[in-house]
């Protein structure tokens, strides 16, 4: 594993089972998600590719991902998305609310649209 998997992450991980699979040169190894974040994710796999080796993580549900193996310890492997926590975000799409990967939208109350009055004096 690399030195910096144990750094601070900036982007928050939530803890997952899904079923998926990862694939790589037009064949598709079935693997469980333990993790995902808006910039990759923490998979478990029989098939052990090196790191930089360019893949796809396809998740149903979500969609497709292209990824980058950035790290491989036994069957778990670190996929990091070359777009970065951006297009990783643009890719979930709503369902990284639901994933608790980022928080839902503010909602506008009535309250937070008037402007407070001025004190007096």
């Amino acid at each position: 594993m690399q030195d910096d998997a144990h750094e601070p992450r900036e982007v928050r991980r939530r803890t997952v089972l899904l079923a998926g699979s990862v694939v790589y040169n037009r064949q598709h190894f079935p693997c469980r998600v333990r993790n995902v974040s808006v910039s990759g994710m923490q998979v478990e796999i029989d098939v052990p590719l090196a790191p930089g080796t360019p893949v796809h993580a396809e998740l149903p549900r979500y969609g497709r991902f292209p990824a980058v193996v950035a790290w491989i310890e036994g069957r778990m492997m670190g996929l990091v998305f070359p777009e970065g926590a951006a297009g990783g975000l643009a890719r979930f799409g709503e369902a990284a609310v639901r994933l608790g990967l980022i928080d839902p939208p503010a909602a506008e109350t009535p309250d937070a649209r008037v402007a407070p009055l001025p004190s007096r004096r």
